[in-house]
């Protein structure tokens, strides 16, 4: 049916699974590579009441901005970024009914005291349930990414499927 797959697969003993997760890894690759020009620019949040708040996680302080009320979104930026990143697409979806939650991941922006061993992708994962579980998110909520906040959405998925009501990708070409 896919010849690549019966050609491709056996010789790297690769299961499904882990060719499209690769795959996904790929494209939010060449996504970041592209550029997201209106969603990786800090753009100003006019009419928008961003707020910056942090709160104690594991060993560090996570810092994040909110802005909204309603259905809970969280946006995670990429490689060498911050939670700024996002602050027009926060004022948009907010203005849509969405609370919108962008944390700075450890080690950038200002979440802080966090160790080497924290910065694992795996890590950050946990270190984001607990922000969750601080913020008071008991409902389905909606995580998107972009570059390795794509990456770090997706390991999210798979470790907390339960929590998550949609996991959107976008794929510029």
């Amino acid at each position: 049916m896919y010849p690549w797959v019966q050609v491709y697969a056996p010789e790297l003993k690769i299961t499904m699974k882990k060719l499209i997760l690769r795959l996904i890894f790929v494209i939010l690759v060449l996504c970041r590579l592209v550029g997201y020009a209106a969603v990786n620019s800090p753009a100003s949040a006019s009419g928008c009441a961003i707020i910056t708040r942090s709160v104690p996680i594991s060993n560090g302080t996570l810092s994040y901005n909110q802005v909204g009320t309603g259905q809970p979104i969280l946006l995670l930026h990429g490689l060498f970024a911050s939670k700024e990143q996002w602050n027009n697409m926060m004022c948009q979806l907010s203005k849509a009914g969405y609370w919108v939650i962008a944390p700075d991941l450890p080690g950038y922006g200002n979440s802080t005291g966090f160790t080497t061993r924290d910065y694992a992708l795996e890590n950050q994962v946990a270190l984001l349930h607990q922000l969750t579980n601080q913020l008071g998110i008991r409902s389905r909520f909606d995580v998107a990414g972009s570059s390795m906040g794509g990456a770090i959405a997706t390991l999210y998925s798979q470790r907390y499927p339960e929590q998550l009501r949609t996991l959107p990708l976008s794929v510029h070409l």
